[in-house]
């Protein structure tokens, strides 16, 4: 049994020939914050909103935080959000662009082949705009290991079914979750403007 639970950038994702990913419009840029004398807030994400920017803090533990920034782009927000952007640790700075497997490929495409499948952003990369991809590759984990619970004769055939078994309800919920992000991203576009 291979099943590729190794990302959005997945090998195994490529052997089952899925289609590429998509561009969402968006992108994250992210870096560690150090305090080496603590900076003093809650242990909770926050993130504000500025027309089309989120700036965020997520508290890695007293004196270590992630921030999510571009100068520039925060340069509306408050003092501190910029000064924790300038005194970031440039060496942890990453840029990701978020990508999106559509739906259509979903519903459509070769999810498993005899004993291979994915699970997580193998199978369905998600922009993290709602936290649902999280979520999703847990209850792909979950329905997976019931699937092959159910079937467990050690026979290829048997565990080529159970895989077949995790695909088709896999296929229709990510189907459902996905096409609510595509009208939730539509919808607030609407009303932005």
């Amino acid at each position: 049994i291979l099943i590729g639970c190794d990302g959005a950038s997945s090998v195994v994702a490529d052997f089952l020939k899925l289609k590429p990913k998509k561009a969402f419009a968006s992108c994250a840029v992210r870096a560690f914050t150090d305090y080496p004398n603590g900076h003093g807030l809650p242990q909770e994400i926050v993130r504000m909103r500025n027309d089309h920017i989120l700036c965020g803090t997520i508290p890695i533990n007293d004196k270590l935080l992630i921030r999510s920034l571009t100068l520039e782009t925060i340069k509306n927000f408050p003092a501190e959000k910029l000064r924790n952007g300038k005194d970031c640790d440039l060496s942890s700075l990453s840029f990701t662009h978020f990508r999106y497997r559509a739906p259509w490929d979903i519903l459509l495409g070769r999810l498993q082949k005899g004993t291979v499948t994915v699970a997580g952003d193998s199978m369905h990369v998600m922009a993290p705009f709602i936290g649902q991809g999280g979520s999703a590759g847990i209850e792909d984990a979950v329905v997976l290991a019931r699937c092959l619970a159910r079937n467990t004769m050690p026979q290829y055939e048997k565990i080529g079914e159970a895989l077949d078994e995790y695909v088709k309800e896999r296929r229709t919920r990510l189907l459902d979750w996905l096409l609510k992000l595509i009208l939730l991203v539509h919808f607030r576009k609407l009303h932005q403007f």
